[in-house]
C-alpha cells in the first residue's frame, strides 16, 4: 500500500485525495459493530458488519433476532496461518468450525444464508505462484487438501471447489437448506457489483418465501 502511495506525486500534499483503489487498499480489524444502510435498486437494506475475532463475538448476541440473511466472509488465502488471538490454532480451521455453528443455528433457519470464499486473488498468488501447499506435511492441517500441481486451469478450480466442499460438507443440510456460495475479490469493484446485486436477489426471495409469497420449494 505504501509502496503504491509513494509513487503517487501528490501524495501527502494538500491537494491530494486517495481513490476508490485507495480505499479499498485499507486494512483496517472490524471492531465492535458498523451499521449501514443502503438502496440497491428501489430496495432498501440493513447491513451490520461485526468483527469476527473471539472477543468480538459475544457482541453478536443481541443481533440474532429478526435476521433475514447472513454474508459469512473467509478469506482463502489464510489457509497455512493461525489466528491473531491464539497462535494454535489454524484460521481456516477455525472459519469451518464457526460457519457450521452458525448455519445450523435455529436462529438463522428462516435467514437467507450466504459464504464468501474472499480474497480470491491473494489465495492465488499464494498457492499457485508462490506454490505455498494448503496441505503442509509439517503442519498436517489439511492431509486431503489438493495439490498445485493436480490443477488445471489458472483460477485453481481443484482448491476452489475442494475449500467449498470442506464448509458445506462439515455441516447439516436438513438443518440448513440452501447456502449460496461465492467466490470473491473486495478489490474487483466490477465482480463485487454483480455479485452484491445476486445476493440481493436472494435475500428478496428468501423474504417472499418466508412470509408466503412464494413457495418454499421455488428455485433461487
Amino acid at each position: 500500500m505504501m509502496e503504491k502511495l509513494e509513487q503517487d506525486e501528490n501524495f501527502a500534499t494538500q491537494s491530494w485525495q486517495p481513490s476508490i483503489d485507495d480505499v479499498l487498499l485499507v486494512r483496517v480489524r472490524t471492531t465492535g459493530m458498523a451499521d449501514e444502510t443502503f438502496s440497491i435498486g428501489k430496495v432498501r437494506f440493513r447491513m451490520i458488519d461485526v468483527g469476527g475475532q473471539r472477543a468480538e463475538r459475544r457482541k453478536w448476541i443481541h443481533l440474532f433476532n429478526s435476521v433475514t440473511s447472513v454474508i459469512f466472509v473467509t478469506s482463502l488465502s489464510e489457509y497455512d496461518q493461525t489466528l491473531w488471538e491464539d497462535s494454535t490454532t489454524n484460521r481456516l480451521s477455525e472459519s469451518v468450525s464457526l460457519f457450521k455453528e452458525h448455519a445450523e443455528s435455529e436462529q438463522f433457519r428462516n435467514s437467507a444464508f450466504m459464504l464468501f470464499l474472499n480474497k480470491v486473488d491473494l489465495f492465488e498468488m499464494k498457492y499457485r505462484d508462490k506454490m505455498i501447499p494448503i496441505n503442509d506435511p509439517e503442519t498436517n492441517y489439511f492431509p486431503d487438501a489438493p495439490k498445485i500441481e493436480n490443477e488445471t486451469d489458472e483460477q485453481c478450480s481443484v482448491a476452489r471447489k475442494w475449500f467449498q466442499d470442506l464448509f458445506l460438507e462439515n455441516i447439516d443440510m436438513g438443518k440448513r437448506g440452501t447456502v449460496y456460495v461465492h467466490y470473491t475479490n473486495a478489490l474487483d469493484t466490477n465482480k463485487m457489483k454483480v455479485v452484491i446485486n445476486v445476493c440481493a436477489d436472494h435475500i428478496l426471495q428468501m423474504n417472499m418465501m418466508t412470509s408466503g409469497m412464494v413457495p418454499k420449494d421455488a428455485n433461487m
